[in-house]
């Protein structure tokens, strides 16, 4: 195990390296922006939301990991320099993943989620993948609802595959 905080780059450092341009926003229809998260002021940001809505959310350690892997997208939409939302992706030779959408309960319904998901595809597309994949509660119909808006399919469900016993539906969208 590589210990992050002692041995880790910057955040800064990691955008510079992965030539990621990271400060770059990209301007939506909506109030509200998007940009690639690399700072640790949004690694402390997306924990926070995280806490505030998912019983199991990522570490600050897992996120500040996410920085680090090449294949690894992380996403925040903020509006007045308010950081609003995230999501938590990977891209691996021609398939994508979303692992993880959040946005605060106050920022909901905004389209904060289904800009975050629809930049999201756009960069997988960018980077040569041919799909997007993610699972979902099937209990949680708002989300499965916001990845139809986005042209996500039902594709099969895994029974009982959170520790709550929910089942997982898996979605896929063809880009």
């Amino acid at each position: 195990v590589i210990d992050f905080v002692s041995k880790a780059l910057t955040c800064a450092e990691l955008c510079v390296q992965r030539k990621i341009q990271g400060w770059i926003f990209q301007s939506i229809h909506r109030n509200s922006m998007i940009r690639k998260a690399c700072s640790d002021t949004d690694a402390n940001s997306i924990h926070e939301i995280g806490l505030s809505l998912f019983d199991k959310p990522y570490s600050l350690f897992q996120i500040l990991h996410e920085f680090s892997l090449a294949y690894s997208l992380v996403l925040v939409s903020f509006h007045q320099n308010i950081i609003t939302g995230y999501l938590i992706g990977r891209t691996l030779s021609d398939e994508a993943e979303i692992l993880q959408v959040a946005v605060k309960k106050e920022f909901q319904k905004r389209g904060s989620g289904f800009d975050l998901v629809q930049q999201f595809c756009a960069m997988a597309k960018n980077q040569k993948c041919l799909r997007v994949f993610l699972e979902v509660s099937t209990q949680n119909s708002i989300a499965i609802a916001l990845y139809q808006r986005c042209d996500f399919q039902k594709q099969y469900i895994r029974k009982q595959y959170y520790h709550s016993g929910d089942d997982a539906l898996i979605m896929e969208k063809i880009l």
